[in-house]
């Protein structure tokens, strides 16, 4: 028998609900993290800046040029995308990534870039340093979550959902997830649900290919069935799940 209706959709609304442990300082916090971002952004321009200078190619509108802020994802950090646009980096080359790999003390560097000609303007990232994007995410519950970071980055939006599907009973059930991504919903069924089976649709080749490296990393290869296609094609089972 189940334990909640067939077809459910989840609602965007998160908790507003403060749960720091008593003492906590934002104040402190903030300053701290602000400082050791600053501390690492002054070592990242110091190194380029003397990089371009040896080259006679120095120009103070560099810096402005130069992130304050970023992305990790796994071993990979992730710039915004009018970072480093200045021509002069470009005559720099692959030198220039190695140097600021090696200040930020990374594997691997990105930059967004947006795609004007998809209809969803997904953003998608062009690897600057780097045998290739894949990176690993382990969230909350230590759930592996293994992707392309070149191709889509972790969505730290979708937490309030996947929080509020762990504490579903799923045991003995299958699942069908109508647009499973990188997983995020699919793997807390298998994981923390305790579904029999999970079928994931997507459109996407590539994210079918990380679901598959995802559902090895969690060792629940068994109990899910990577579907790349039209999800409106795929009969309903006990339970539908779509959302997105």
């Amino acid at each position: 028998m189940l334990k909640h209706p067939p077809l459910i959709r989840l609602d965007r609304k998160s908790s507003s609900k403060d749960e720091r442990p008593p003492g906590f300082d934002a104040g402190r916090r903030s300053s701290v993290d602000h400082l050791l971002k600053m501390s690492t952004f002054g070592e990242m321009l110091e190194n380029v800046r003397t990089l371009a200078a040896s080259k006679g190619l120095w120009d103070d509108d560099m810096q402005r040029d130069i992130p304050k802020k970023w992305e990790r994802h796994g071993d990979m950090i992730v710039f915004p995308q009018n970072s480093f646009t200045h021509n002069n980096w470009r005559y720099i080359g692959r030198e220039l990534w190695k140097v600021v790999a090696e200040s930020l003390n990374i594997a691997k560097l990105g930059r967004k870039r947006i795609i004007s000609d998809d209809d969803d303007r997904t953003p998608h990232v062009d690897l600057l340093y780097g045998e290739n994007g894949w990176v690993e995410h382990v969230d909350d519950r230590g759930i592996r979550f293994i992707y392309d970071a070149s191709k889509r980055v972790y969505n730290n939006k979708k937490n309030p959902e996947m929080q509020r599907i762990s504490e579903w009973d799923c045991h003995g059930e299958t699942v069908v997830d109508m647009y499973a991504g990188l997983g995020y919903y699919s793997m807390r069924f298998l994981v923390c649900c305790g579904a029999k089976q999970v079928v994931s649709i997507d459109w996407s080749d590539d994210m079918c290919e990380a679901l598959r490296r995802t559902a090895v990393a969690n060792n629940v290869q068994d109990r899910i069935l990577v579907i790349e296609g039209d999800s409106r094609r795929v009969s309903i089972t006990e339970i539908l799940f779509a959302g997105y």
